[in-house]
């Protein structure tokens, strides 16, 4: 199984999890068209909310044995890593809930920040080679093609999977997670505490430009975090057609223009739970194409920033359950 392509990937998941910066904000010396990382054979993963990651080695290694070292490298420009299994999956924390498995990792320093990108794929064992030249062949193509983000407190992560059944794939949805933390001092309910909004820009595409997406749930969670709180969210109303939305709350009001693209929208969310989940149905005739995006707004009062994101579906009337992934943002 290969991973040439993002966009190609059948029955499988990546998570990218990218700080974008301008090429004019690379490293001097970074080459953009090539990337050569030093490799290192690791066996578990781990991330946490109140600390670094942690990594298990396979082998010794001279140059790093935990996660601070690689980070202190990787931000001097002296190397980027890619720490895989030999093909073999590595044991991770990241999965909430999967039926995907961890088979790499990418890390570098763009715009000297650290940049990582995760790679999932649901069998059991890859070509540890193609592996290594297929995370190199799509990261060099990533160097080249971060846009300039003005403002420094926003990090966008993003998230690929598949729907399939069996050895069938029906389509591929992607989620681009974005964060935007607005202040890292205010104070609630007597604690100092950041204050993030998170959009979540989805899109579903279907192989078949004949099938027909009937149904679409997603949900951005705080639930499994005791130090966040759920603000506000958008839409948190019912509807049809495209509206102005805004987070509230704190501080000043964060809109945009919330698309219905021929679908209705159900606000299924809950404070009290602390999530945001919106359902969508095929308005008129269903279409092949969904795309939407809902947003948060939150604080967090320690360590990282921490939200949960999954989706469900029904596509051709066949239901749909999709993994539950953690992502994070460096926080307090």
């Amino acid at each position: 199984m290969s991973f040439k392509k993002i966009s190609t990937l059948a029955s499988c998941f990546i998570l990218a999890c990218t700080t974008i910066a301008s090429a004019n904000n690379l490293p001097e010396n970074k080459d953009i068209s090539i990337v050569n990382a030093d490799q290192i054979s690791i066996s578990e993963w781990n991330e946490y909310k109140e600390s670094d990651p942690k990594m298990k080695l396979n082998l010794m290694n001279e140059k790093v044995s935990r996660f601070s070292d690689i980070e202190e490298k990787t931000l001097s420009n002296e190397n980027s890593f890619i720490l895989h299994n030999d093909g073999k999956p590595i044991s991770s924390n990241i999965n909430v809930e999967n039926e995907t498995n961890l088979f790499g990792i990418y890390i570098d320093n763009i715009g000297d920040e650290i940049y990582m990108s995760y790679y999932f794929e649901n069998v059991d064992r890859v070509n540890y080679e193609n592996l290594v030249n297929d995370i190199k062949e799509t990261e060099s193509k990533n160097l080249k093609s971060y846009e300039t983000i003005n403002n420094n407190s926003r990090v966008m992560k993003n998230l690929y999977w598949t729907y399939s059944v069996g050895n069938s794939r029906f389509g591929r949805i992607t989620t681009t997670v974005e964060g935007t933390r607005k202040s890292s001092n205010t104070v609630v309910d007597g604690k100092k505490s950041s204050v993030w909004d998170i959009k979540g820009l989805t899109q579903l595409e279907l192989d078949n430009p004949y099938g027909r997406i009937m149904q679409q749930r997603t949900r951005l969670s705080l639930a499994k975090s005791k130090t966040e709180k759920l603000i506000d969210w958008a839409p948190d109303s019912n509807g049809s057609s495209s509206q102005k939305v805004s987070l509230d709350g704190l501080l000043s009001p964060y809109t945009w223009t919330f698309q219905a693209n021929g679908f209705k929208y159900k606000d299924l969310s809950s404070k009290a739970d602390r999530y945001g989940r919106w359902e969508f149905n095929s308005a008129v005739f269903p279409s092949s194409r969904w795309k939407s995006e809902p947003g948060i707004r939150a604080t967090n009062s320690q360590g990282q920033f921490y939200v949960e994101v999954s989706h469900t579906a029904v596509i051709d009337n066949i239901n749909f359950s999709g993994d539950i992934k953690g992502v994070y943002f460096a926080d307090r």
